[in-house]
């Protein structure tokens, strides 16, 4: 990272003072590409429990600061030059003094918050949410820097079960490391009778290569000769908003194509990133996720939480989640799997419907936000003890 005026970023950090505070102590939350509904309701626990927390985004979404309203969050949107946002985050430190920080991995500027927190003396998490060790997804010095983070911070907050194993890997203490997967607010509202929705196949991601998007688009003609009016939604083409924010603009592209040489622009509703996700779940019958990782997938957990039922590839961590035949589908990662899935429970109201209570029973017993706060003020126990 080439950083000019590199001297007045020595001297703003030179003049940080040790942040002090005790497990409820305020919080700086960093690395985040914008601020959505997922982290606004791990904002809301986090205000539930006294714990003031302030979020630095890049706003990638363009939504950021109607979400912060909605949420009652404290955020910041922070410039898009680097060195104007490490000079606006070392100012937020200063003012702010948090007891902690915890960062995601933002990509060339993680290596340099880190730094800094640890300069202001807060208690450093380092927040990692699946991809972030893969080899193939930076460059040596990317990697150098996560790593190089990784011994820096005091605390690793893994998200997905292959994280847990890549740090081992990597020669990771175990007691630096929490697994917490995603949880979600319960929805209080009752779901609606299956034969009330109208969309009968539900993707709502970011369109990833190893989501396998594709294995839908290729099931759809063998779901519509058996029901021709089935109502298909595919929501989570980044490049499609009108933002800059992408995610796997290639993939995107590759799924859009294959829509179009299969014919189906008419058949199947496509969208980006969706600011009102709940509304989709709300009228949704079956929510399809062919992917390689399953466990635990956001947008999976919070349509089950509204009563979708869950049809996913057999993929990591799928029965962690999904028990097959009882609250929704496992099925092997082929277009014949899950095509003939599809169209046996579409063909069975009454199938879908246990399935749908099982799915919300098992997010508010195992994957509530409340879960989410209780490993969280763990974390910031043993922070307090480093």
């Amino acid at each position: 990272m080439a950083l000019e005026n590199s001297a007045g970023v020595a001297e703003a950090t030179a003049a940080l003072k040790p942040a002090t505070g005790g497990e409820n102590g305020k919080t700086l939350v960093l690395g985040l590409e914008h601020f959505i509904d997922k982290i606004g309701y791990q904002a809301v626990e986090y205000r539930r429990r006294g714990i003031d927390v302030l979020y630095l985004v890049l706003d990638r979404s363009g939504l950021s600061r109607v979400k912060a309203e909605q949420f009652a969050a404290r955020v910041h949107v922070v410039p898009e030059s680097l060195f104007a946002r490490v000079l606006f985050t070392i100012g937020v430190f200063r003012r702010e003094r948090p007891a902690f920080c915890e960062l995601y991995d933002i990509g060339r500027l993680t290596l340099l918050y880190a730094l800094i927190a640890r300069a202001a003396g807060a208690k450093l998490t380092l927040i990692l949410r699946g991809t972030e060790l893969w080899t193939g997804k930076k460059t040596r010095l990317r990697l150098a820097g996560t790593r190089l983070t990784l011994r820096l911070c005091h605390h690793i907050v893994a998200k997905e079960l292959n994280i847990v194993r890549d740090l081992k890997a990597l020669g990771v203490k175990e007691d630096r490391v929490t697994f917490i997967g995603n949880c979600v607010p319960f929805p209080e509202e009752e779901p609606r009778p299956m034969q009330a929705r109208e969309i009968d196949l539900l993707f709502l991601n970011s369109v990833k290569r190893w989501r396998n998007v594709d294995l839908l688009v290729r099931a759809i003609p063998a779901v519509l000769r058996e029901f021709p009016t089935a109502r298909v939604v595919i929501a989570g083409f980044t490049h499609l908003d009108g933002t800059a924010y992408r995610i796997d603009e290639e993939a995107e592209r590759d799924v859009l194509a294959l829509i179009r040489t299969m014919g189906l622009q008419d058949r199947i509703e496509v969208a980006g990133f969706v600011s009102d996700a709940a509304s989709y779940y709300r009228n949704a019958k079956v929510f399809v996720l062919p992917a390689d990782i399953i466990f635990a997938n956001y947008s999976l957990l919070e349509a089950m939480s509204y009563g979708v039922v869950p049809v996913v590839g057999d993929g990591e961590g799928a029965e962690l989640i999904v028990k097959s035949g009882e609250n929704g589908l496992v099925v092997e990662r082929s277009t014949e799997a899950l095509a003939a899935a599809l169209v046996s429970l579409l063909k069975d109201d009454s199938t879908l419907e246990q399935f749908a209570v099982a799915a919300r029973r098992t997010i508010a017993r195992e994957f509530s936000i409340h879960a989410w706060g209780e490993s969280m003020l763990k974390v910031r126990r043993l922070l307090c003890r480093v």
